[in-house]
């Protein structure tokens, strides 16, 4: 409308028709058919193309292998899987009644970790398939999990099957002290966020919704939620009501929890978990520990660990028979004493007497026995082997610091990038200007005058592009939803990002005419001018530490659809008209003139090729972050993904910024500027590629890996911990002593995370920790 406005008012029917103005209409019509297009088909486009039985088995084959292997680096099989025996939980008060949970009316859940494939056929005769492992610290709950997810896993395809066309789901074990209730009311919505995080594949987009979404909606995950007793203990009643709320008829579950806390939980809910069996473990007897402990020996074992086994079926050693009696303790024992070819006296003597100092003795002397018997492998398929050889104090120092970064009172879950939020004043860290005299002269005054130049253009230019540029709706991401009173701030986080991305533009345009006019000591100062306007920037993007980390993949493959590449260029070339129609009035309406007298190109022609600049970006880099399928993440790969992301955006925008700079310079300013074009070409080129690549490493929602790498290397001066620390934490892993769920590390057990946090052997770490992984905080653009 403006446009025909303004258009109506200069029409000369005696003029001839302008190539710029035709070439501006013309692309205006083509950038509008698909977008309308787009508008008109977005509520009834179906979900074709994607068959969602071919997708949930290619998941589940992902999830499979990557199982397979943390089963490997946790030794669950080696030399065998430990017997405990389960059984149905003799307290009836934490279980539904008996014909919600089963159709046979004597039924008896019975099964023994060492048979699995038993556990899993008891689980499938289940009426409605939920499961609630409940035991004490260190009884293998986690591990029964495990165990039962990989069954189901690997006899999913004889299950189909016999499944009568109905969806056989794919277990998923996911930590539940991340779900906020109240963010997530539904276990659904969080499921679709924690496993498009989790699993970057399902966060590939369909016409309506992601592949998460919809395989959580039609039935085709099965979560296997782990360690309901590390959530709050004010929000376990609520997750037990949240889970009624939230699974229908046909909905499966496994859920972990310790005996304490979901006894207590479930009359705080006022309800059990609707149709679930409850199962508790039985403590191992001293035979049965005896025998697991020799099928870890040699053949013969020595006279001492003969005494040893004897002295565990004779009870003759309290501490020692306690210890034992549950998997934890039979692995400290095999880790500590076995395993190292150690003198295995002391468990016989008065240590042996004494169950909590022999517990701490274990739990002590676990690091120096894991870093002797795993020495350093370069081998891929070594999964128990390190990559480089760590000193044991200096392991269990840093493990310790981790330990207290993520208090066990908070969270289990160690993820890397949140690690920023421990270190104190990080936001000043990233945004500190050092203001320095540039010289003498006029320099000191040219500071003052280029920046209040800039700045003054640039708020303009930013409020335009504010007022222009609709605000994206929020969106919840990675667990971290801003609530309702946190919407009006975020919104206005948004609007003075985009005043402030103006401020920078108008910094850069101030430094491009002094390079013009050929003034060293005002482009110096209008650099510094720029700096204060990034910095400016940097301050409104919100707390990249709270940001998840993003996703990239730059393989070819198929299914990258050209539709949606093109409704995402439409987008921005409706954009860019946008921001075109409203330069074009305010030049036509001041009547702004070159400085020979004519009339600039046309703002219209201009922000449509800017848009289309802008659209090739953000649509290559939208693009890389569709995964493939079989797409997995760890820890290690979540990082590399996130620095891809931020380095391909670095990356394009550089080569963008530097192309339109050097156009720009060629095409309108080397005319009036004196300057040789060649030089001021490739001048200009390498202030657009500078000034793209820091625009690059700024915008965005995902700045993980950077601000990892920045919080990382601050603690490593602190020598709290390693300068490599994803390397120190993957080989911690590989260890023994973390273990890896998706994109988190979690100590191997949580008693571990316990001693070393509460324990000797930390430095002091006089600064915050993490409060709660996922916290509700303001989104972050």
């Amino acid at each position: 409308m403006t446009a025909v406005a303004f258009v109506a008012r200069r029409l000369d029917a005696h003029a001839g028709v302008s190539l710029a103005d035709f070439t501006a209409v013309a692309l205006t019509a083509v950038t509008l058919i698909p977008v309308v297009w787009s508008w008109y088909r977005r509520g009834s486009a179906p979900e074709s193309g994607l068959d969602v039985e071919d997708a949930a088995r290619t998941f589940a084959a992902a999830v499979r292998e990557q199982w397979r292997t943390e089963m490997r680096v946790r030794a669950v099989h080696s030399p065998e899987p430990i017997p405990v025996m389960w059984q149905l939980s003799s307290n009836t008060a934490v279980m539904s009644k008996p014909h919600l949970i089963s159709d046979d009316p004597d039924f008896v859940f019975a099964g023994n970790s060492a048979d699995i494939e038993g556990v899993a056929r008891r689980f499938r005769a289940l009426r409605r398939r939920r499961l609630v492992i409940m035991g004490g610290a260190g009884t293998g709950k986690t591990t029964l999990a495990v165990q039962l997810m990989s069954q189901l896993l690997d006899s999913r395809e004889t299950d189909m099957s016999g499944s009568a066309g109905e969806p056989v789901p794919v277990p998923v074990l996911l930590p539940v002290s991340g779900w906020d209730t109240t963010v997530y009311p539904r276990l659904q919505d969080w499921l679709v966020v924690r496993l498009a995080q989790d699993y970057p594949a399902l966060a590939s987009r369909g016409h309506k919704s992601t592949l998460a979404e919809t395989l959580v909606a039609r039935g085709y995950i099965l979560p296997v939620l782990d360690g309901l007793d590390e959530v709050p203990q004010n929000h376990r009643a609520d997750v037990i009501k949240a889970l009624n709320h939230s699974l229908g008829a046909d909905d499966q579950l496994i859920l972990t929890s310790r005996t304490t806390e979901f006894a207590a939980a479930v009359p705080q809910a006022g309800q059990p978990v609707h149709g679930a069996a409850v199962i508790t473990p039985r403590m191992l007897t001293p035979l049965t520990a005896a025998a697991y402990l020799e099928s870890c020996l040699p053949a013969k074992p020595s006279a001492t660990w003969r005494a040893v086994l004897d002295a565990v079926t004779a009870g003759r050693a309290p501490g020692l028979a306690k210890i034992v009696s549950t998997p934890l303790g039979l692995w400290l024992v095999r880790t500590v004493y076995i395993s190292t070819g150690a003198d295995a006296s002391p468990l016989i003597g008065p240590l042996g007497e004494d169950y909590a100092a022999l517990r701490s003795h274990l739990f002590d002397e676990l690091i120096p026995a894991l870093v002797q018997t795993r020495p350093p492998s370069v081998d891929a398929a070594d999964h128990f082997r390190p990559r480089r050889r760590w000193d044991p104090v200096a392991t269990r120092r840093y493990l310790s610091n981790l330990a207290r970064i993520f208090p066990p009172d908070s969270t289990r879950d160690l993820a890397w990038w949140h690690i920023a939020r421990t270190v104190h004043g990080f936001r000043s860290a990233v945004g500190i200007l050092v203001v320095a005299r540039l010289g003498p002269g006029r320099w000191p005054y040219a500071v003052g005058v280029a920046t209040l130049i800039g700045m003054a253009v640039g708020l303009v230019l930013g409020t335009l592009l504010a007022l222009t540029v609709v605000l994206p709706p929020l969106r919840p991401g990675s667990g971290m939803v801003p609530d309702r009173t946190a919407r009006s701030t975020t919104y206005g986080r948004r609007l003075a990002l985009r005043v402030a991305a103006g401020v920078s533009v108008g910094l850069a345009v101030r430094m491009l005419v002094g390079l013009v006019t050929g003034s060293t000591g005002w482009v110096l100062a209008t650099v510094l001018g720029l700096v204060a306007g990034a910095v400016v920037v940097v301050a409104s993007t919100g707390r990249w530490e709270y940001e998840a980390p993003g996703y990239a993949d730059l393989r070819l493959r198929r299914g990258a659809a050209l539709l949606t590449i093109g409704r995402g260029l439409a987008r921005w070339l409706f954009n860019g008209l946008r921001i075109g129609l409203v330069f074009e009035a305010v030049r036509l309406w001041f009547g702004i003139k070159t400085d020979t007298g004519g009339e600039p190109p046309s703002m219209i022609l201009i922000g449509l090729v800017a848009g289309l600049a802008a659209g090739s970006v953000m649509e290559v880099v939208k693009w890389a972050e569709t995964p493939a399928l079989t797409s997995i993440t760890t820890p290690r790969l979540s990082l590399r993904a996130d620095r891809t992301l931020t380095l391909l955006r670095m990356l394009i925008l550089g080569l963008m910024v530097a192309v339109l700079s050097g156009g720009f310079f060629w095409g309108l300013l080397a005319t009036t500027s004196g300057m040789d074009r060649t030089l001021g070409t490739a001048v200009f080129v390498a202030i657009g590629l500078a000034f793209g690549a820091v625009l690059g490493l700024t915008i965005g929602k995902h700045h993980a890996w950077l601000t990892f790498t920045i919080a990382a290397g601050v603690l490593a001066l602190r020598r709290e911990l390693p300068w490599r620390l994803m390397d120190f934490m993957e080989d911690a892993h590989r260890l023994g002593l973390l273990r890896a769920v998706g994109p988190l590390y979690q100590f191997r057990h949580a008693n571990l995370h316990d001693h070393l946090s509460a324990g000797p052997g930390a430095a002091p770490v006089a600064r915050r920790t993490v409060a709660g992984v996922y916290a509700r905080v303001p989104d972050a653009e």
